[in-house]
């Protein structure tokens, strides 16, 4: 794979960013009192630190930028459409991590599921806008109601196996691993570096 040591320094970026940014998500966590405190229902016994997913989130955007910074063979992908289409990644993800952050902070009381549905469909409408889309019909008027259903429903489904401690961050680990291994394998160095990124 002539790509393998560009893969490998942009996953030791990601992993380096996230071991430094989860301690400090841990401290921001315990001083502000975003806390998931321990009930019936969970396996803890202690109250448990949230905001994990914003420095995996920062170490994942920091290996990007990496990418596209150093010289690495990586680098040639990122052209200006790339770029773009980094852009409207990034910007469609912030509405889903802006509900994620205050769902943490207000985990007693929670968001109002329909606050968390309408960012999700933001967040794919984001996405579609900037022709991030599936493409299965080839046909906008069904690729785009495709997206926003793909996009609603692995943010749920990835919700809803949040009930343990590491199940949810392990589920989302193996689709990655998973997706670069296709995306490798297909020379799609884009996906495999977003991918691995993860």
């Amino acid at each position: 794979m002539p790509y393998a040591l560009a893969y490998l320094i942009v996953f030791v970026v990601a992993l380096a960013a996230s071991l430094v940014g989860t301690p400090l998500a841990r401290r921001v966590a315990h001083r502000f009192g975003v806390l998931d405190q321990p009930s019936a229902r969970k396996v803890h016994r202690t109250p448990t630190p949230l905001l994990g997913g914003l420095a995996i989130y920062a170490g994942f955007w920091v290996s990007v930028i990496a990418a596209t910074r150093l010289e690495l063979p990586t680098s040639d992908i990122f052209l200006p459409a790339t770029t773009l289409e980094l852009a409207a990644i990034f910007l469609a993800t912030i509405p889903l991590v802006v509900v994620g952050f205050l769902d943490d902070k207000y985990k007693t009381q929670g968001l109002p599921p329909r606050a968390k549905l309408a960012a999700q469909f933001l967040s794919a409408g984001i996405a579609s806008a900037a022709g991030l889309e599936l493409r299965v019909f080839d046909t906008l008027w069904l690729d785009l109601p495709l997206t926003c259903l793909w996009v609603v429903g692995i943010t749920n489904a990835i919700n809803l196996l949040d009930n343990m401690d590491g199940l949810s961050a392990g589920a989302t680990a193996i689709a990655a691993v998973s997706f670069f291994t296709i995306a490798a394998m297909n020379g799609q160095i884009l996906v495999g570096s977003l991918a691995i990124a993860l």
